[in-house]
């Protein structure tokens, strides 16, 4: 008992700093900021991180459906999310020179790719020693003058570009209930396991969850002044907490008189700028945020009815960079090409593997993939992605996953799962036969063909991926039947291989038109 009491003591200590500086955050959060007039360019300015450097791998994206942030108040503290919580710090700048002091963060988890990213990011911020400003980008490097963060501009929140938005509540302060006694500072986060929205549309009306039940209200926004109609919201009952916390936020929205916001953050304020809300915007799924994305199917249109995945099945969609997707249907994985434009979405011809499994299991890949050929367009908002029809009938509705990070093309066996046949079909390998893969820092490869060992080099640059000549040992296996021709055909594919992409532990060959060719999972 002592030692959980200590440890729950700490929790508590650490907790009431992340709040303290809150209160600071708060207290300036309906404020104007101006940006620097005093050498200080950085002042008063928030920003976006686009690229960092990561090692052996040079300057990399962030991950999909992340965001990074970096805000710069006038007081010289920083502010932002590192991609799963929240930091802080001080700063100094003089002239092109920028430090930062050792960084606070909240202390939540997620999954291991953001969390490695994040501590990556704050890394990086720690080597901070220069930085050059453009009008919308900032970089920040080492004391060597390389790069090692690049920031973009994030834009105000204006009246018009409220309208068909997503946030999701982050904190609030309920000061304004209190009586002016009080010295509390009302800073509150929402209930773990409860989550609380705000969507403005087209056509000045609000909706969302306010927790436990749904609220509606109409909303007139024009300059930074903001105000809502009156709340109507429905009558279902919840634990005595959430219905509290639920009271209090539709209170606070009702005073709202303001707000302001940038990029992905927005401040709903009373009288002379008191902040009342503070939200973090859902982003919108876009073409350009398709690209490098990874979805897990939770449910489909059979007959007209929308069901869900069956028990025990994964069907998953990952979308390249460069214009194609891949997936398993269940049973049997899957590749084609698409094209997207606004939220126009199409699909190339589709191959698979050809593995059976079982009946319903197959009916239902069949389905999936029927509809995936039948898709025109899309939708998607935070987490959720929606695959429509012409007719705009929904067909697909998938979660958003974050991919494991991706193996290394080097350092890693791959083991063949499939190949293509040279008459346009994926074939599996040979039960009983296992074909791999390894490559290694001196461009060499090496492996099992499924009889024979061989042996080679190999070239890249960016994806494109070609082996030198291949030479093997010459031995002869009858067993299992069509071993052998399996392996001439293994080895006459990657002679024409001219493309890679890895996915998580996925790793997939192309020829010089794109055709898929081989496709191999990294060995446990």
């Amino acid at each position: 008992m002592a030692t959980t009491k200590n440890r729950n003591t700490g929790i508590s200590i650490l907790i009431g700093s992340v709040l303290v500086l809150g209160i600071c955050l708060f207290s300036a959060g309906c404020l104007t900021s101006t940006p620097g007039t005093d050498g200080n360019a950085l002042k008063g300015t928030e920003w976006e991180l686009k690229t960092y450097d990561n090692a052996a791998a040079g300057m990399v994206s962030v991950i999909g459906g992340s965001t990074i942030t970096l805000t710069f108040d006038g007081d010289g503290a920083i502010a932002g999310s590192a991609g799963v919580n929240r930091y802080f710090a001080s700063y100094e700048v003089k002239g092109d020179a920028l430090s930062f002091g050792t960084a606070g963060t909240t202390m939540m988890a997620g999954p291991a790719p953001l969390m490695t990213q994040e501590s990556t990011y704050l890394n990086l911020l720690s080597e901070t020693a220069k930085f050059s400003v453009g009008t919308d980008e900032l970089k920040l490097m080492n004391a060597d003058g390389i790069v090692l963060l690049t920031f973009e501009k994030m834009p105000p929140i204006t009246a018009d570009s409220l309208k068909g938005t997503d946030w999701v509540l982050r904190s609030y302060s309920y000061s304004i209930l209190l009586s002016s006694t009080t010295s509390d500072a009302a800073i509150s986060t929402p209930i773990a396991g409860t989550e609380i929205t705000l969507s403005f549309d087209e056509n000045g009306a609000i909706a969302g969850s306010a927790g436990v039940n749904r609220y509606f209200a109409s909303y007139e926004a024009k300059d930074d002044a903001l105000s809502f109609g009156e709340i109507g919201t429905t009558m279902m009952s919840g634990p005595e907490d959430a219905m509290k916390q639920e009271s209090t936020y539709l209170i606070l929205l009702s005073n709202t008189a303001s707000f302001n916001g940038v990029g992905n953050e927005l401040n709903l304020c009373y009288g002379e700028g008191s902040l009342l809300l503070n939200f973090e915007r859902v982003p919108h799924t876009t073409a350009d945020s398709l690209k490098g994305s990874d979805w897990v199917l939770q449910s489909y249109n059979d007959n007209n009815a929308i069901v869900s995945v069956i028990a025990g099945t994964e069907i998953t969609l990952s979308f390249d960079e460069e214009g194609r997707i891949a997936g398993s249907a269940g049973v049997n994985s899957y590749f084609t090409s698409y094209e997207v434009s606004g939220n126009a979405l199409t699909f190339g011809t589709i191959g698979t593997t050809m593995m059976a499994g079982p009946e319903d299991a197959m009916k239902q890949e069949s389905t999936f993939l029927k509809l995936l050929s039948e898709t025109t367009a899309f939708s998607g908002v935070g987490d959720e992605l929606k695959l429509w029809d012409a007719n705009g009938t929904v067909l697909l509705v998938f979660t958003k996953v974050v991919p494991p990070a991706p193996e290394s093309l080097t350092g890693t066996t791959w083991i063949l799962d499939s190949y293509n046949d040279g008459n346009g079909a994926i074939v599996s390998v040979i039960t009983g036969t296992e074909i791999s893969l390894s490559l290694n820092k001196d461009n060499e490869i090496s492996g099992s063909a499924g009889c024979n060992t061989y042996f080679g080099s190999y070239e890249t640059d960016g994806a494109a991926l070609s082996f030198g000549m291949i030479g093997a040992t010459l031995m002869f296996c009858d067993e299992p039947k069509g071993t052998m021709e399996q392996e001439t055909a293994y080895l006459n594919l990657l002679e024409i291989a001219a493309y890679y992409g890895i996915t998580g532990d996925q790793l997939v060959v192309e020829d010089a038109e794109g055709t898929v060719i081989l496709t191999f999972t990294a060995a446990a």
